[in-house]
This record gives structure tokens, sequence and C-alpha cells, in this order.
């Protein structure tokens, strides 16, 4: 709890809003969606609605993470405890207060579809959780889906809610790109490494799907505006199996002398 709330409130406020003012439309309308489900996880017993899970899905570059950051700072300054987790340990490094998630939440090896967590209601971390406005877990395809039954069926148990409730009804937002890494399954099929996402999760049908689409890394140029229509045509076309061939813009051969 103390770690958890060892943040200078007025520093948390400045990045907060400086980020608020970088947000386009997009990251504005998921923004203020996930700041409404929080306010009202706080005005009502967790057994009267739904917990306000989401699922913020985005293409590399559509900055998830700088609004995961924005979201921090903006709970952080109000004196409210904010948990970041990612899927990778590398990732949590990058990330204010992040930790990976298996280290957070006392996830089991085992990857057992009726697994829990090693966290009994008893201990401090499950103080820590019951105290928590918002939980902020990034890279979620790339997770085995007993990852987040086992979370859920733990924070449940921990905050006292009943089974037709997820992650304890905490207002929690998943996030991650479907076209990027897949849960690897030890000599698996690609049926087995498809059904182990969470999209084949029962939690699926709980989450709001929240979309960002629009590229922040690149400039509004006919060139990048080209490259970025390859791009989403390689994620979204069926066609695009097995071998790829390449843009002749992409592929050139330059001979040096």
């Amino acid at each position: 709890m103390e770690e958890e709330l060892n943040y200078d409130l007025e520093r948390e406020r400045e990045l907060a809003d400086g980020m608020r003012r970088q947000l386009n439309e997009e990251q504005v309308s998921c923004f203020n969606d996930i700041v409404a489900a929080v306010e009202l996880h706080y005005q009502q017993a967790p057994q009267q609605g739904s917990s306000g899970a989401c699922f913020l899905h985005g293409p590399a570059g559509t900055g998830k993470t700088f609004l995961y950051n924005c979201l921090c700072s903006h709970f952080r300054s109000l004196g409210k405890i904010v948990l970041y987790v990612t899927s990778s340990g590398i990732a949590a490094l990058l990330l204010p207060g992040g930790r990976q998630a298996h280290s957070r939440f006392k996830i089991t090896l085992s990857n057992d579809i009726n697994a829990v967590c090693n966290i009994t209601r008893n201990l401090a971390l499950a103080e820590l959780i019951r105290n928590t406005s918002l939980i902020i877990w990034d890279e979620v395809p790339m997770q085995h889906k007993a990852c987040f039954e086992a979370v859920s069926r733990t924070l449940n148990d921990i905050c006292n809610v009943d089974g037709q409730q997820v992650f304890g009804s905490i207002p929690t937002v998943l996030g991650g790109d479907f076209t990027q890494i897949m849960p690897v399954i030890r000599r698996g099929t690609r049926q087995a490494t498809v059904n182990a996402g969470i999209q084949h999760d029962s939690i699926w049908e709980y989450l709001r799907v929240l979309k960002l689409k629009t590229s922040m890394r690149v400039t509004a140029s006919d060139a990048n505006r080209v490259f970025l229509t390859f791009l989403k045509d390689l994620a979204t076309n069926p066609h695009h199996s097995g071998w790829c061939e390449l843009p002749g813009y992409i592929c050139e051969v330059y001979i040096v002398d």
C-alpha cells in the first residue's frame, strides 16, 4: 500500500495534464470511457453492476502505452492506486511502477484453466488489491487464457464478489494487438495456439472493446500512408498466410561498388 501510494501528487497532476493535451480524438474517447468506468465503480456496490472491464485494441504505434501512462498519472494524482502489469518483464521496466503479471498476481506456471493465484485474503497483497482503483494489463494477446482465468477467479474471492463478475469487479483495462505474438504452446498445433488466446475464453464476453486506429509514429506523408496501408492489409487480409511478397519500395536492392 505504501509503495503504490508513494507518488508526488502534484508531479503526477502535471504529467497527466501535459499528456491529456497531447491525446488524439480516439485516445480522448477511450480515456473518458475508462475514467467513467472507474467513477461508476465507486458509486455502486461491486455486486450491483459490471466491473467496467475492457480490452484496448490497437496496432503498434497507435499510442496505447501513452494512454496507459496518462491514465496512471491521472488516477495517481487523485491518490488512487493503479496496478500496472505486462505479460513480459522487459516491457514492465519501461512503465511507471510496472510489474510483470506473474510477479504481481502470483500466477502459477501450470496454465491449468482451473488454477488460482497464490494469494489469500489475509495477505498484504490482498489488501492492496481491494483498494485498487484500476488495473492495466498490457500485451494481453501473448498470454495464455488460463492466466486471466486464475487472476479473475482469485480477485473475485479476495473482493468477495460472485462469479458473474470478472477481476473482482475492479475496473480493468486489458490491451494489446492480436496481429503480434500469440501464446507459446509447447508442441502445440495452430488450433491449440489460437484456442489459448483470451478471445477463446469465457472472460472475453465481459469485455468492452475499445479501439485505437491512428498511427502516431509516422508523419502524414504520401509514402507513409502507402506503407501504413500495406501494414493494415497484411494484418487483416485472410489471404496473407505463409509467404508474403514485399512491395518493391521495401525490398529495393542497392549495389555498392
